[in-house]
Protein backbone atom coordinates (compact mmCIF):
# COMPACT_ATOMS: atom_id res chain seq x y z
CA UNK A 1 0.00 0.00 0.00
CA UNK A 2 1.51 3.33 -1.02
CA UNK A 3 1.71 6.29 1.35
CA UNK A 4 -0.92 8.94 0.87
CA UNK A 5 -0.69 12.63 1.76
CA UNK A 6 -3.74 14.63 2.78
CA UNK A 7 -3.38 18.38 2.31
CA UNK A 8 -5.74 20.98 3.70
CA UNK A 9 -6.95 24.04 1.82
CA UNK A 10 -4.23 26.63 2.28
CA UNK A 11 -3.37 30.15 1.23
CA UNK A 12 -1.88 33.35 2.60
CA UNK A 13 -3.91 35.50 4.97
CA UNK A 14 -4.30 38.23 2.35
CA UNK A 15 -5.50 35.80 -0.33
CA UNK A 16 -8.03 34.17 2.02
CA UNK A 17 -9.41 37.62 2.81
CA UNK A 18 -9.49 38.65 -0.85
CA UNK A 19 -11.17 35.48 -2.15
CA UNK A 20 -13.41 35.01 0.93
CA UNK A 21 -14.61 31.50 0.00
CA UNK A 22 -17.25 29.42 1.76
CA UNK A 23 -15.60 26.09 2.54
CA UNK A 24 -17.46 22.81 3.02
CA UNK A 25 -18.73 21.80 6.45
CA UNK A 26 -15.86 20.34 8.47
CA UNK A 27 -13.21 21.62 6.05
CA UNK A 28 -10.13 23.32 7.46
CA UNK A 29 -8.49 26.37 5.93
CA UNK A 30 -4.85 27.08 6.78
CA UNK A 31 -3.10 30.45 6.61
CA UNK A 32 0.41 29.68 5.42
CA UNK A 33 1.97 32.93 6.65
CA UNK A 34 0.32 33.26 10.09
CA UNK A 35 -0.11 29.57 11.01
CA UNK A 36 -3.77 30.15 11.94
CA UNK A 37 -6.59 27.72 11.11
CA UNK A 38 -10.31 28.17 10.54
CA UNK A 39 -12.90 25.37 10.60
CA UNK A 40 -15.77 25.86 8.15
CA UNK A 41 -19.46 25.07 8.65
CA UNK A 42 -20.50 25.03 5.00
CA UNK A 43 -22.52 28.26 5.10
CA UNK A 44 -20.27 30.97 6.59
CA UNK A 45 -17.83 32.85 4.37
CA UNK A 46 -14.16 32.84 5.36
CA UNK A 47 -14.07 36.42 6.65
CA UNK A 48 -16.87 35.71 9.15
CA UNK A 49 -15.34 32.53 10.58
CA UNK A 50 -13.46 32.67 13.89
CA UNK A 51 -9.96 31.27 14.09
CA UNK A 52 -10.01 27.76 15.52
CA UNK A 53 -6.53 27.83 16.96
CA UNK A 54 -3.87 30.08 18.40
CA UNK A 55 -0.74 29.27 16.37
CA UNK A 56 2.51 29.04 18.28
CA UNK A 57 5.02 31.73 17.35
CA UNK A 58 7.93 33.66 18.79
CA UNK A 59 6.77 37.00 17.33
CA UNK A 60 3.47 38.72 16.62
CA UNK A 61 2.06 38.59 13.07
CA UNK A 62 2.24 41.75 10.98
CA UNK A 63 0.21 43.03 8.08
CA UNK A 64 -3.55 42.60 7.72
CA UNK A 65 -4.88 41.61 11.14
CA UNK A 66 -8.36 40.65 12.33
CA UNK A 67 -9.87 41.69 15.65
CA UNK A 68 -9.79 38.75 18.03
CA UNK A 69 -6.95 36.95 16.23
CA UNK A 70 -4.98 34.93 18.76
CA UNK A 71 -1.33 33.92 18.98
CA UNK A 72 0.42 31.67 21.48
CA UNK A 73 3.85 33.13 22.21
CA UNK A 74 5.87 30.03 23.03
CA UNK A 75 8.86 32.16 24.09
CA UNK A 76 6.73 34.11 26.60
CA UNK A 77 4.42 31.23 27.59
CA UNK A 78 1.37 33.50 27.11
CA UNK A 79 -1.56 33.76 24.73
CA UNK A 80 -2.36 37.12 23.10
CA UNK A 81 -5.28 38.45 21.06
CA UNK A 82 -5.45 41.41 18.71
CA UNK A 83 -7.96 44.10 19.80
CA UNK A 84 -7.75 46.15 16.60
CA UNK A 85 -4.86 48.27 17.86
CA UNK A 86 -2.51 46.14 19.96
CA UNK A 87 -1.77 42.62 21.15
CA UNK A 88 -3.12 41.92 24.66
CA UNK A 89 -2.93 38.84 26.85
CA UNK A 90 -6.11 36.78 26.92
CA UNK A 91 -5.47 36.43 30.65
CA UNK A 92 -6.73 39.31 32.79
CA UNK A 93 -4.40 40.23 35.65
CA UNK A 94 -5.22 42.05 38.88
CA UNK A 95 -3.33 44.40 41.18
CA UNK A 96 -4.98 44.57 44.60
CA UNK A 97 -4.45 47.28 47.20
CA UNK A 98 -5.17 46.05 50.75
CA UNK A 99 -8.42 47.02 52.43
CA UNK A 100 -6.99 48.91 55.40
CA UNK A 101 -8.30 51.02 58.29
CA UNK A 102 -7.96 54.77 58.56
CA UNK A 103 -9.44 57.09 61.22
CA UNK A 104 -10.00 60.61 59.98
CA UNK A 105 -7.81 63.14 61.76
CA UNK A 106 -5.97 64.60 58.79
CA UNK A 107 -6.51 65.29 55.14
CA UNK A 108 -4.68 62.52 53.28
CA UNK A 109 -4.02 58.82 53.87
CA UNK A 110 -1.62 56.66 51.90
CA UNK A 111 -3.47 53.36 51.61
CA UNK A 112 -0.94 51.21 49.79
CA UNK A 113 2.01 51.11 47.38
CA UNK A 114 2.93 48.28 45.02
CA UNK A 115 5.13 47.86 41.92
CA UNK A 116 3.61 46.24 38.81
CA UNK A 117 4.18 42.50 38.39
CA UNK A 118 6.04 42.79 35.08
CA UNK A 119 7.97 46.02 35.43
CA UNK A 120 10.47 46.58 32.58
CA UNK A 121 9.15 43.45 30.84
CA UNK A 122 5.63 44.23 29.54
CA UNK A 123 3.60 47.35 28.97
CA UNK A 124 0.20 47.30 30.68
CA UNK A 125 -3.29 48.03 29.36
CA UNK A 126 -5.45 48.97 32.35
CA UNK A 127 -9.06 48.09 31.58
CA UNK A 128 -11.02 48.93 34.73
CA UNK A 129 -10.40 49.81 38.38
CA UNK A 130 -12.75 48.79 41.19
CA UNK A 131 -12.67 51.32 44.04
CA UNK A 132 -14.37 50.53 47.34
CA UNK A 133 -14.72 52.21 50.72
CA UNK A 134 -16.48 51.79 54.03
CA UNK A 135 -17.48 55.12 55.62
CA UNK A 136 -18.89 55.01 59.15
CA UNK A 137 -20.61 58.38 59.30
CA UNK A 138 -20.65 60.20 55.98
CA UNK A 139 -18.57 63.17 55.02
CA UNK A 140 -16.72 63.37 51.71
CA UNK A 141 -13.68 61.30 50.78
CA UNK A 142 -11.85 61.12 47.46
CA UNK A 143 -10.22 57.82 46.58
CA UNK A 144 -7.41 58.28 44.03
CA UNK A 145 -5.34 55.59 42.30
CA UNK A 146 -2.06 57.03 41.00
CA UNK A 147 0.90 55.73 39.01
CA UNK A 148 4.51 56.80 39.24
CA UNK A 149 7.04 57.19 36.45
CA UNK A 150 10.81 56.77 36.54
CA UNK A 151 11.22 60.10 38.38
CA UNK A 152 8.66 58.98 41.02
CA UNK A 153 6.24 61.70 39.93
CA UNK A 154 2.67 60.52 40.55
CA UNK A 155 -0.24 61.09 38.15
CA UNK A 156 -3.89 60.03 38.47
CA UNK A 157 -5.18 56.83 36.89
CA UNK A 158 -8.76 57.05 38.22
CA UNK A 159 -10.47 58.93 41.05
CA UNK A 160 -13.84 58.81 42.79
CA UNK A 161 -15.50 60.87 45.54
CA UNK A 162 -17.63 59.00 48.08
CA UNK A 163 -20.14 60.91 50.23
CA UNK A 164 -22.54 58.31 51.61
CA UNK A 165 -22.40 56.16 54.72
CA UNK A 166 -21.78 52.41 54.62
CA UNK A 167 -20.02 50.16 52.13
CA UNK A 168 -19.53 51.95 48.80
CA UNK A 169 -18.04 50.72 45.55
CA UNK A 170 -17.69 51.80 41.94
CA UNK A 171 -16.00 50.40 38.82
CA UNK A 172 -14.18 53.00 36.75
CA UNK A 173 -13.24 52.46 33.11
CA UNK A 174 -9.59 53.35 32.49
CA UNK A 175 -8.56 52.06 29.04
CA UNK A 176 -5.06 53.32 29.75
CA UNK A 177 -1.78 52.17 28.23
CA UNK A 178 1.21 52.27 30.58
CA UNK A 179 4.82 51.81 29.54
CA UNK A 180 6.84 48.90 30.87
CA UNK A 181 8.96 51.41 32.78
CA UNK A 182 6.15 52.45 35.16
CA UNK A 183 7.55 52.25 38.69
CA UNK A 184 4.46 51.51 40.72
CA UNK A 185 1.05 52.54 42.03
CA UNK A 186 -0.35 54.06 45.18
CA UNK A 187 -3.86 54.52 46.53
CA UNK A 188 -4.61 57.83 48.23
CA UNK A 189 -7.57 58.66 50.50
CA UNK A 190 -8.25 62.39 50.63
CA UNK A 191 -10.64 63.73 53.28
CA UNK A 192 -12.69 66.58 51.81
CA UNK A 193 -15.06 67.10 54.72
CA UNK A 194 -16.56 65.48 57.80
CA UNK A 195 -15.02 62.97 60.15
CA UNK A 196 -15.40 59.20 60.04
CA UNK A 197 -13.76 55.85 60.45
CA UNK A 198 -13.01 54.75 56.88
CA UNK A 199 -11.63 51.67 55.19
CA UNK A 200 -10.74 51.59 51.51
CA UNK A 201 -9.03 49.60 48.80
CA UNK A 202 -9.02 48.90 45.08
CA UNK A 203 -8.61 46.20 42.44
CA UNK A 204 -6.94 47.22 39.18
CA UNK A 205 -7.68 44.95 36.21
CA UNK A 206 -5.17 44.90 33.37
CA UNK A 207 -3.73 42.91 30.49
CA UNK A 208 -0.13 42.71 29.37
CA UNK A 209 0.81 44.17 26.00
CA UNK A 210 2.77 41.97 23.60
CA UNK A 211 5.33 43.19 21.09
Amino acid sequence: MSDRIIQQARDTRADWASNNPTLAAGEFGYETDSGAIKLADGVTAWASLAHASAPSRTSMPTGSLENGMRVWRSDLDKEFFYDGTRWLTTQLYQWCCPYTDNVSSGTTRLNGVLPPHYRNVFSMWITTVELFMYNSSGGSWALVLEKSDATLAYTTVVAQTFTNTGFLSVTKTANLLLAASVEGFRLQMNENSGGAVTRAGCIMNYRLVGT
